[in-house]
């Protein structure tokens, strides 16, 4: 995020590293949410171990909703699971409810089931439209297996019903719930 143009325009030789690498780490911090969204991505990219560290620590300083979301993509893609008790704690914070599904796809990719009831949360939230319905839907499928026929939900009875199981489920089995890898969902 040199003015003007990409940081890693160029490819990476062996004994750049550690400059780009402080370079990426600089523009984590600028104040241009642009620019700290593309030195995510290309931190995200390198797969470095190191990357994490320096993902976590932005989420330790205020930042924006929209930095917020790339960096738990990018720490989900990273698998780093240091990752959940920070998102977790991000999830007490009064949030946009697409923001928090976003939060609760990092969880669930990170074999956290505690995305669970942030799915819950956003569904629950006077903010829920059809498009947090389909989110979550989305998100209940690919890692519940099914999403409890929250996407035929067509009238709020309904969609007040499929609320109310994804809650008991929550409630039953959630402190048992486990990733399985074999069946590619928790269980």
């Amino acid at each position: 995020l040199v003015a003007g143009g990409s940081l890693l325009a160029r490819r990476e030789a062996p004994h750049e590293h550690e400059e780009d690498f402080a370079a990426l780490a600089e523009a984590l911090q600028s104040p241009n949410d642009d620019v700290v969204i593309e030195a995510i991505h290309h931190l995200e990219e390198r797969h470095d171990p190191h990357s994490a560290d320096l993902l976590l620590g932005r989420l330790a300083a205020p930042t924006s909703e929209r930095v917020i979301e790339h960096v738990s993509d990018g720490l989900a893609r990273l698998g780093d699971r240091r990752a959940v008790p920070v998102l977790e704690r991000l999830l007490t914070r009064d949030l946009d409810p697409f923001l928090r599904l976003d939060l609760a796809g990092a969880l669930l990719s990170l074999r956290s089931a505690s995305g669970f009831s942030a799915i819950l949360a956003a569904l629950e939230s006077g903010d829920a439209t059809v498009l947090v319905d389909r989110q979550a839907a989305a998100l209940l499928t690919r890692f519940r297996g099914d999403d409890l026929g929250l996407s035929s939900s067509t009238t709020p009875p309904i969609r007040a019903q499929v609320v109310a199981r994804l809650r008991a489920w929550i409630e039953q089995r959630g402190n048992e719930l486990r990733w399985r890898e074999e069946r590619r969902r928790f269980e």
